[in-house]
């Protein structure tokens, strides 16, 4: 929703995972490109893109095109916001979107010196709040494992305050070095550490526990199969085919975030 352009430019990304998505810049391009998509069977849409300085994704200007759309196909809609103000969070509910994707992150360090922001952990404890008590139908919290220079930080401290608000589903992504970026070089978290977290959500969550599409291909492998072994998560985004086959997994064309009981529409 902001063609390839971010302002934040966090030290992970600088802007680099806008390549991968279809580029919009106003209303109508988004209109018109939901409407080629619908013809050719695509009934969600993801709606992201680069952050302001503050860590918001500016999409006010898009969600009267976004109720537009809900009215006119039924979309399954999901939305990268950021640090929303409350007021959005209102126009969220009132444009129909169906899913919020929010990462939680409550390391200062990550937040200051990687994210760039000049934001607390205070500030992403209340955006979770105001979504979970005001937003959209699902709240699908994200926790990135270490971002914080490859270790862990504040993973576990994340997960126990998403486990307040009980939610339907929590994807954990983990950090993996991206050419081009400031944090190219950095390791990513020794795969144990990964497991541990994730260990940790299993013990403390209710909901379902994705696997998220951003995850190192050093152990990619390795992890999806440590993680299905142990029963730790759910949902698996982007399996290799070989994972797949090897055990037995059924296979959505859909966002890891879509709750259950819309998953038949990408079947």
């Amino acid at each position: 929703m902001t063609g390839y352009r971010c302002s934040l430019k966090c030290k992970y990304c600088m802007g680099k995972y806008l390549e991968g998505m279809y580029p919009v810049e106003t209303p109508g391009e988004l209109k018109a490109l939901v409407r080629r998509a619908w013809r050719r069977g695509v009934r969600g849409i993801l709606l992201s893109g680069g952050f302001t300085r503050d860590g918001v994704l500016p999409l006010r200007p898009f969600l009267p095109a976004v109720r537009e759309l809900k009215k006119d196909y039924g979309l399954i809609v999901s939305v990268h916001p950021g640090l929303i103000n409350e007021e959005d969070v209102k126009l969220l509910v009132e444009a129909g979107v169906d899913i919020v994707d929010f990462e939680v992150e409550l390391d200062e360090e990550v937040i200051r010196d990687i994210k760039g922001l000049k934001k607390s952990p205070g500030d992403y404890a209340r955006v979770l709040d105001v979504l979970a008590r005001e937003g959209p139908p699902y709240l699908a919290p994200h926790v990135i494992i270490g971002v914080k220079w490859g270790r862990l930080g504040s993973e576990f401290e994340a997960l126990d305050l998403i486990s307040d608000y009980d939610p339907y589903l929590t994807v954990l992504l983990v950090f993996r070095p991206t050419p081009s970026t400031p944090m190219s070089a950095v390791n990513p978290p020794n795969i144990d550490d990964v497991v541990k977290v994730f260990k940790y959500a299993r013990k403390v969550l209710r909901g379902e526990i994705s696997l998220g599409c951003m995850r190192p291909n050093k152990y990619k492998r390795s992890l999806d199969h440590a993680l299905i072994e142990r029963g730790l998560i759910d949902r698996l985004a982007v399996p290799i085919p070989e994972t797949v086959r090897n055990h037995g997994l059924k296979v959505y064309g859909a966002c890891c975030s879509v709750p259950v009981e819309h998953l038949h529409l990408f079947y």
